[in-house]
C-alpha cells in the first residue's frame, strides 16, 4: 500500500494543484498524507511484524479510508482524527519494541517511533489556533531522519561486513557507536531548538540551529567515509542504496542548514529529506526485503534504478525553486520520476509475493 500510493499520490495532487483535476488536496493535504499516510505504512510493514488478521484488516480499511476522504471530501476534522486513530494504533505496536534495550541510543528508537505514530495528534494541537503545518512538517522530517539514520545505519553495518567478508577484508569500523549516539543527540537538539524557538520567539536561534544541521550532516558523511565502501563492487547494488540514501540525508541537512541562516525554510529543503533520503532508503529496504531469499542480480538492477529516478527527482524538485520560470515543468518531472520508482518498486513486492 505504502509503495502503490507513493506512486499515485504525487500526481494526484499536482494534477490537482494545478487544477487539471477538481480535487480538494492543498500542499497541506498532500504533506500529511506523503508524510503521516505513506510513512506510517512503511513502519506499519517494516517494524509491526505479524499481526492478527482482524487486526491487519482494520489498520488497512482504515489507511485507505484515510486516503480516500483526504482526497474526495471537505471533511477536514474527520480524517485527521483518522490519522490519529492509526497513530496512536501504530504507537502502540512499534513503540515498545525497543523498550527492553539496554543502550540509551537503541532505548530511544521507542519514544522516536511514539512520536512519529502520535504526530498526528501533536498537529492537531498545535494548530488549531495558529497555521504552523510547515514548523509541524519540519520536526516531523527531523524526526523521521533520526529514524532512518538509526535503521539504515544498522542495516548497512552487517550488510558491508557480509560483503568485505567475502572478499577476504575484515571491517574495522562497525557500528560506530560515538558517532551513531553523536548524531542521534544533535537531530534531537535540533528539534528541541525548533520547539524553543515557537515558544520564545524573541530569541534569534537561527546561527544555532544551523550549526547543528551542518553538524549531523558532517558526522553522516564521516560515518559513511570510516565504513570505506570503496570495496563495494556492482553486485553490492542494496549496499550502495543505503550509502546513497545515507548521503542524501547529509545533503539534506546542508541544505535545511543553508535556508536557515538565510530564514527561509522552504518546503524544497524538507523535499530533500523525502524524496531523496526517505525515497531511497525506503524503495531500497523494501526491495530487499522483499527479495532477500533471490539471487542479487534478480533485484540488482532495480535497486540502481532506485538511485537514478529519486535521485534526480530530488535535484529536479530542488532546481524547480531555481528555475521558476520552469517550475511547473521540472515539479511534474520530479513527480514522473519519483511515481515511476514507486511503481516499479510496487511492482517488484507483487510479482514477488506472487
Amino acid at each position: 500500500m505504502a509503495a502503490f500510493w507513493a506512486a499515485v499520490g504525487p500526481v494526484v495532487f499536482l494534477l490537482s494543484y494545478f487544477s487539471i483535476l477538481e480535487l480538494r488536496l492543498s500542499v497541506i493535504d498532500h504533506g500529511r498524507s506523503m508524510l503521516f499516510g505513506f510513512t506510517s505504512a512503511l513502519i506499519t510493514g517494516y517494524l509491526a511484524g505479524k499481526r492478527p488478521k482482524i487486526e491487519v484488516f482494520w489498520l488497512s480499511f482504515l489507511w485507505i479510508m484515510t486516503r480516500i476522504g483526504e482526497v474526495f471530501y471537505s471533511e477536514e476534522d474527520v480524517f485527521i482524527w483518522l490519522y490519529v486513530l492509526y497513530g496512536v494504533h501504530l504507537a502502540l505496536i512499534v513503540a515498545p519494541k525497543f523498550l527492553s534495550a539496554k543502550k540509551l541510543r537503541n532505548w530511544s528508537m521507542s519514544p522516536t517511533l511514539a512520536s512519529i505514530g502520535l504526530f498526528p495528534v501533536v498537529v492537531l494541537v498545535i494548530t488549531i489556533n495558529q497555521n504552523n503545518h510547515h514548523q509541524a512538517f519540519f520536526i516531523f522530517t527531523q524526526l523521521l531522519t533520526l529514524l532512518m539514520f538509526f535503521m539504515a545505519g544498522r542495516m548497512i553495518t552487517p550488510l558491508l561486513v557480509r560483503a568485505n567478508k567475502d572478499k577476504g577484508i575484515y571491517t574495522q569500523q562497525r557500528v560506530q557507536p560515538f558517532i551513531e549516539a553523536a548524531v542521534m543527540g544533535f537531530i534531537f537538539l535540533s528539534i528541541a531548538i525548533k520547539f524553543l524557538s515557537w515558544w520564545l520567539a524573541d530569541m534569534d536561534m537561527t546561527v544555532l540551529l544551523t550549526v547543528v544541521h551542518l553538524i549531523v550532516a558532517l558526522l553522516v558523511i564521516i560515518r559513511i567515509i570510516r565504513w570505506n565502501p570503496c570495496y563495494l563492487t556492482k553486485q553490492d547494488g542494496v549496499i550502495w542504496g543505503l550509502l546513497a540514501g545515507y548521503a542524501w540525508l547529509a545533503m539534506a541537512q546542508m541544505i535545511i542548514a543553508k535556508e536557515i541562516l538565510n530564514e527561509q525554510v522552504s518546503i524544497t529543503s524538507l523535499h530533500m529529506v523525502t524524496i531523496a533520503g526517505l525515497g531511497i532508503l525506503s524503495s531500497t529496504i523494501m526491495s530487499y526485503s522483499i527479495q532477500k531469499n533471490i539471487k542479487a542480480t534478480a533485484w540488482l538492477l532495480p535497486i540502481y534504478g532506485v538511485i537514478g529516478l529519486l535521485s534526480f527527482a530530488a535535484i529536479a524538485r530542488y532546481l524547480a525553486t531555481v528555475f521558476v520560470e520552469y517550475y511547473q515543468s521540472l515539479l511534474f518531472l520530479s513527480a514522473v520520476l519519483w511515481s515511476l520508482n514507486f511503481m516499479m518498486v510496487f511492482l517488484t513486492v507483487v510479482k514477488t509475493k506472487k
